[in-house]
C-alpha cells in the first residue's frame, strides 16, 4: 500500500490525538506526532521537505530516518563555548582499518581531510550536517558508565560493531536541528522553541538528555579523538530498536504524549 506525506502526517495526527499508546507503534507514530507539532522552522517548511520524499522513504517512518543528500541546516545558533564531540562508530569513520590510540594524530588528521573530500567520502559523510552533543566539556573516558552515555545519545538503531569514536570538534555554523534534520522520526526530541539548542532522549528512559546542534559537514574541525571499545559500553553488543527499548522508555514516552494531550485538550496550543 502507498502511503503519501499528508497520509503520513494524517496517522501521526491520529495516533498523538487518540491513539492507543500502549501499542509501540502507535506510540512511535504519537511521538513524530508531537515532534511535529512542535518542531522549530515551521510546519510549511517540514511539509515541503516531506512532500519531497518519495513513497519508499515515506513507508518506513518514523521508524527509520529518511536520508537528505543536503544540508537541511535553517535555524542558526550563537557561537557555544563548551566543546563539542560528534560520537560515531569507528568503522563509519575507518571502514576495516586497525585504528587505535597510537594513531590519533593521523585519525584526526584523516576525518578532517574526509570532511571536505565529498567524492571520497564514505557513505555515512555524504549527508552535509553532522551532529554535536555537550557531553558537559569533557572528553569521555573509558569506564563503567560509558555505556550510559552512548544510550543517553538517543542513536536509536544504530548497532556498534566495534569501538565508539568521540570527536571533540569546532566549529563556526552551529543550527538547531529541526524535526527534517532528523528524518521525521520519533525518537527525536523536539526542544523548546525558545531554546537554541536540540536535546537527545535517551534510549534508557526517553527523556530529554544531552544538549545537541547539527553544523554544515565543511564548517567542522575535528581537534581531537577518542576510542571506546565496545567492552565497555556493554557487556553485549546493543540491539537498539523498537522491540527493545526498556518499559521505562515506553511509560515515560506514553506519559508525555498524554500530558501534551491534556494541554491541547485545554487549549493550551494551537
Amino acid at each position: 500500500m502507498n502511503l503519501t506525506a499528508q497520509g503520513f502526517l494524517d496517522r501521526i495526527t491520529a495516533a498523538f490525538e487518540y491513539g492507543d499508546l500502549n501499542d509501540p507503534d502507535i506510540l512511535g507514530d504519537a511521538l513524530a506526532g508531537l515532534n511535529f507539532i512542535d518542531s522549530a522552522g515551521g510546519n510549511d517548511f517540514i511539509k515541503d521537505c516531506l512532500y519531497s520524499l518519495d513513497v519508499g522513504m515515506i513507508l518506513r517512518l518514523p521508524m527509520k530516518p529518511a536520508r537528505h543528500s543536503s544540508g537541511l541546516c535553517k535555524i542558526p545558533v550563537s557561537k557555544h563555548y563548551t566543546p563539542l564531540f560528534w560520537v560515531e562508530d569507528k568503522k563509519t569513520f575507518f571502514n576495516d582499518r586497525h585504528i587505535n590510540r597510537k594513531y590519533k594524530g593521523w585519525a584526526i588528521k584523516y576525518i578532517n581531510e574526509r570532511l571536505r573530500l565529498d567524492s571520497m567520502a564514505p557513505s555515512a559523510f555524504r549527508r552535509k550536517i553532522i551532529w554535536l552533543s555537550d557531553l558537559g566539556g569533557v572528553m569521555p573516558a573509558s569506564g563503567s558508565n560509558a555505556w550510559q552515555l552512548f544510550y543517553d545519545l538517543g542513536s536509536f538503531g544504530k548497532q556498534v560493531e566495534d569501538e565508539l569514536c568521540f570527536c571533540k570538534v569546532s566549529t563556526d555554523s552551529l543550527h538547531k536541528p529541526t524535526w527534517v534534520d532528523a528524518g521525521f522520526t520519533f525518537f527525536w526530541y523536539a526542544a523548546p522553541a525558545d531554546a537554541d539548542n536540540g536535546q537527545t532522549r535517551s534510549l534508557r528512559d526517553g527523556k530529554p538528555c544531552f544538549k545537541e546542534w547539527i553544523a554544515k559537514r565543511d564548517s567542522v574541525s575535528v581537534e581531537d579523538i577518542e576510542f571506546l571499545p565496545l567492552t565497555t559500553i556493554a557487556a553485549e553488543t546493543p540491539i537498539l530498536d523498537f522491540a527493545h527499548l526498556s518499559p521505562e522508555y515506553m511509560r515515560n514516552c506514553a506519559y508525555e504524549v498524554m500530558t501534551r494531550r491534556r494541554v491541547s485538550c485545554e487549549g493550551g496550543y494551537e
